[in-house]
C-alpha cells in the first residue's frame, strides 16, 4: 500500500489531509479470497479499491480519470479495476468526481493507461483455478520475442471476440493450464472457454442460465475435477 500511499500524496500530503479531515490515521485490512498469481487481476482490484476508498475518505480530492492516471503506476490492470470497482460501488462513492464515466466493461490500450467505457457483454461464469501460479512477467517477457507469430494468430481471430494471446505460451508451457482447458471443454456446455489474463485461471461463459447452473451443480460430483484445484461462479458486468 505504501506505493498507493505515495501515489496521493504526489498532490497534498496525506498528513495535512488527514489533519484537516479530523483523521489520526488509516488502516487497510484485506481478506484475500482470489488465488494469487491467478490471471484475474486479484492484487490490481485489492489496489483499485484501498485507493478509492482512501480518495474517498479524505474528501475525493482525485476524480476517476486522476485516479486511474496514478493506477497506472501502481500496475497494468489497476485503471480499469478503479473504473470497474468505481462502478460495482457507485452508492458508496457518491461525490467521486467522474463517477458518470464508470463502467464495467472497456476497451483498454497503451499499457492498461488507455481506458474507455464499453457496453456490457451478459455472460454467466465459472472459473477454474489449477493451484499454480503463472509469473505475468514471465509470460510477457516471452511473447515479446514472438511478434510475427503473435501477428499471424491475430489476423486468424479478428472475427472472433473470444482469443487470448497470452494462451500461446502459458499452455504450450504449463501443462496444468493446457490440461485444464482441454477438460473444461470436453466436460461442460459453456459457449466459450479462455484462459484469463497470463493465466492459470481459465473461464467457462454462458449465455444460458440454465446450462450454466447445471454445469456447476454437476461439478461438487464431477471426477474429473482435480482437489488441488479451486472453482466458483460469478457474472459478467452486464448483469449489473
Amino acid at each position: 500500500m505504501v506505493s498507493v500511499i505515495e501515489a496521493v500524496s504526489d498532490r497534498e500530503s496525506v498528513a495535512e489531509l488527514m489533519k484537516s479531515r479530523g483523521m489520526e490515521c488509516i488502516s487497510i485490512h484485506i481478506e484475500k479470497r482470489l488465488p494469487v498469481a491467478a490471471g484475474i487481476a486479484g492484487g490490481s482490484g485489492n489496489a483499485a479499491v484501498a485507493m478509492l476508498g482512501v480518495n474517498s475518505m479524505l474528501g475525493n480530492p482525485f476524480s476517476l480519470r486522476e485516479l486511474m492516471k496514478i493506477g497506472a503506476g501502481v500496475g497494468a490492470d489497476v485503471p480499469f479495476s478503479l473504473m470497474m470497482n468505481a462502478y460495482m460501488n457507485k452508492a458508496l462513492l457518491y461525490g467521486l468526481p467522474g463517477l458518470a464515466e464508470a463502467s464495467s466493461a472497456a476497451v483498454v490500450s497503451g499499457i492498461g493507461d488507455v481506458v474507455e467505457a464499453a457496453e456490457p457483454r451478459p455472460y454467466h461464469v465459472i472459473l477454474f483455478n489449477p493451484g499454480i501460479a503463472v509469473s505475468t512477467r514471465e509470460v510477457y517477457e516471452a511473447m515479446d520475442e514472438e511478434p510475427d507469430r503473435i501477428s499471424y494468430m491475430r489476423k486468424k481471430t479478428d472475427d472472433h471476440i473470444f482469443y487470448n494471446d497470452l494462451e500461446l505460451y502459458t499452455l504450450a508451457n504449463y501443462e496444468e493450464v493446457r490440461a485444464l482447458e482441454e477438460l473444461i471443454r470436453k466436460n461442460l456446455h459453456a459457449d466459450e472457454v479462455l484462459m484469463s489474463g497470463s493465466g492459470p485461471t481459465v473461464v467457462a461463459y454462458y449465455t444460458d442460465r440454465t446450462r450454466f447452473e447445471a454445469d456447476y451443480a454437476d461439478l461438487g460430483s464431477a471426477n474429473w475435477i482435480e482437489p488441488t484445484w479451486r472453482y466458483w461462479k460469478t457474472e459478467s458486468g452486464g448483469y449489473n
